[in-house]
């Protein structure tokens, strides 16, 4: 199955999110992994599925080969995205990182949201941005996504070393911090502890900051 979307960052978005953790990378692309019966990769605007009806090592071969062919048969022109550039690489666990073009976290107003995951301290916690239309729209957001929590029995928490208009909900046994920087919106997801969240935020504004410098 190959899919052509409207841009490289459309394909990708759709390879990032279909990636389960069980994922194992492959060569064949920059944007590829396989499973048990299957090669998925990205290829300029295009993502494609390869799958077979059963394990062997022929079908896999047969897979490779026509990865292969798919990719030299299609001249295409891959545009960068630099927001994948923009993670922290420290603790960061790799091929991890994902566009979701709308609704992650259930939250509807969550559309092109960066993710990646990342191993502190023993945990796992997710670290996330996204460009907004203005400083405003940014801090606006952040404020929606704290109401969204609370509505589903979050409680607010102190904030230390406070970053730009940043605020901490619990979840039950979790920990959400988020943050603005500009026109970014960021924070940081599922952290077993408090420390944790705040570790990892402050990690994300350095990156942010240096970007934008």
């Amino acid at each position: 199955f190959a899919y052509r979307m409207e841009r490289h960052r459309n394909a990708f978005a759709v390879f990032s999110v279909r990636r389960g953790r069980e994922a194992m990378p492959d060569t064949l692309a920059r944007f590829a992994y396989r499973y048990r019966r299957g090669l998925f990769f990205v290829h300029g605007p295009y993502y494609v599925e390869i799958l077979a009806a059963e394990k062997t090592a022929a079908l896999e071969q047969a897979m490779q080969r026509l990865g292969e062919a798919f990719i030299n048969t299609h001249t295409v022109q891959t545009e960068p995205i630099p927001e994948l550039d923009l993670f922290p690489p420290e603790d960061l666990i790799p091929d991890s990182v994902a566009l979701h073009p709308s609704g992650a976290f259930g939250f509807e107003a969550f559309s092109d949201l960066f993710t990646a995951r990342y191993r502190v301290r023993g945990g796992e916690a997710t670290v996330f941005f996204r460009v907004c239309r203005s400083p405003a729209a940014a801090i606006q957001l952040a404020a929606d996504y704290e109401a969204f929590l609370m509505e589903y029995d979050g409680e607010a928490a102190p904030v230390s070393n406070a970053l730009p208009n940043s605020r901490q909900i619990r979840m039950s046994d979790t920990y959400t911090l988020v943050f603005t920087h500009g026109d970014m919106f960021a924070g940081v997801q599922d952290a077993a502890a408090s420390e944790q969240a705040h570790t990892l935020a402050r990690r994300l504004h350095v990156a942010l900051s240096s970007d934008r410098n």
